[in-house]
């Protein structure tokens, strides 16, 4: 039994052998196999191999390294050829301070074994532009932003400039609308009837007017009173005197006063014919229209006497009869004192005042003396002193339409 189981070994050892060389002979891995069965890993894991292989990738990076250094050799030798070449044909060097790209894009002459050899290094100097282009756009973006914020800053500039432009535009169209205003304002008809102060009682305005100048001496001491306290009158002037001081009426008109008519030899109305009443007005309208450029429409009667056939005919030439409310009679010879008395007393919001820039030595003297105290007291009193026209505007003046 013992010999039976020797060669059983014997058998086994020796079909093991055959196998192992028909394993030789075949090419066979079959001893892997035998092993295989005993060990499956789920991952083949070769440790000499993966280091192989990080040094082969090592390797490779070194050897592209020092490709890409001999292609830039190469490209520097085929410069430094090509620039020996242009100096030997007598061209002019270029200075050190230009740069490998410089060089490329200025040097034509690389042939193609040299554009071949340096492909890598184009391909570093693409990627070099394309970054460079990158941070130019976004240059460009902070550019476009600038501009964003420029178009923003003229835009707020614009509007500023509109919001200027319509705020002045408001302000001519308010002028215009004022003026248009004015332009629809035409003198009203004159009627037959005096008139002897203002209707508006709540503006604390009243008129001072002077009667039967301009003299040489009385009326140029009045004017120099108005003139020191920026007062304007309105003055009735007689047209005979008027023509022989043409230049006291100049300056009446000059300083800013209203001059108007007071007839041309100061008779009386009511004694005289209406030929006559219109040869009066005329007269003195035309002196008046020859030393100052402009006619008036406004005149008081000599004395104040008027009847209705006179108050007809006055309205008839165009002349708005001008009266008075306060009468302090200066023209009487009573003192400076009692004058300014009367008005105190007579005095209200629209109010003529009556007074005489020409007359007899004995009164008009009072006149001068008592106008400064005149003017004090009306502007203590919270009066604005204005011309007849300004007094009057709403009686004078209409619109030319019909609301």
């Amino acid at each position: 039994m013992v010999t039976n189981r020797k060669n059983f070994y014997l058998k086994s050892f020796i079909i093991f052998l055959i196998l192992i060389s028909f394993s030789f002979v075949t090419g066979c891995g079959f001893l892997q196999h035998i092993s295989s069965l005993t060990v499956k890993p789920s991952l083949p894991i070769d440790s000499a191999k993966s280091d192989k292989d990080k040094n082969n990738n090592g390797n490779t990076k070194v050897i592209v390294h020092k490709n890409k250094k001999s292609n830039r050799d190469q490209a520097n030798n085929s410069h430094k050829f090509d620039k020996d070449k242009a100096d030997n044909n007598g061209h002019t060097n270029h200075n050190d301070r230009f740069d490998k790209i410089d060089n490329e894009n200025r040097n034509p002459r690389i042939d193609n074994n040299s554009v071949v050899n340096n492909k890598d290094n184009h391909d570093d100097v693409d990627n070099s532009r394309t970054n460079n282009k990158d941070n130019a756009d976004n240059n460009s973006d902070t550019d476009n932003s600038n501009v964003g914020n420029k178009d923003m800053m003229d835009s707020n500039k614009n509007i500023k400039d509109n919001t200027i432009d319509d705020k002045d535009n408001n302000n001519e169209d308010m002028d215009q609308t004022n003026k248009s205003a004015d332009s629809d304002k035409v003198e009203a008809k004159p009627a037959a009837k005096v008139i002897h102060s203002s209707e508006n009682k709540e503006l604390k305005k009243v008129a001072i007017t002077f009667d039967d100048g301009p003299d040489e001496y009385f009326t140029p001491q009045v004017l120099d009173i108005l003139k020191e306290y920026n007062v304007k009158a309105t003055f009735f002037i007689v047209g005979s005197l008027a023509s022989k001081n043409k230049d006291v009426l100049k300056r009446i008109d000059q300083e800013g006063h209203v001059v108007a008519s007071h007839g041309w030899s100061h008779s009386n109305f009511t004694k005289i014919s209406d030929k006559k009443i219109i040869q009066e007005l005329q007269k003195t309208n035309e002196l008046i229209e020859e030393v100052i450029g402009k006619p008036t429409s406004l005149f008081r009667l000599p004395y104040g006497a008027f009847n209705k056939r006179v108050l007809n005919t006055v309205a008839k030439q165009g002349y708005h009869n001008i009266y008075w409310s306060i009468d302090p009679r200066d023209w009487s010879g009573i003192s400076s004192k009692e004058i300014l008395d009367n008005i105190k007393k007579n005095l209200e919001p629209g109010a003529i005042i009556l007074l005489h820039s020409s007359g007899s030595k004995k009164s008009i003297p009072n006149t001068v003396k008592a106008l400064p105290q005149i003017i004090e007291y009306l502007q203590e009193q919270g009066y604005e002193i204005v011309t007849i026209p300004e007094l009057l505007e709403d009686y004078l003046m209409v619109n030319s339409t019909p609301n």
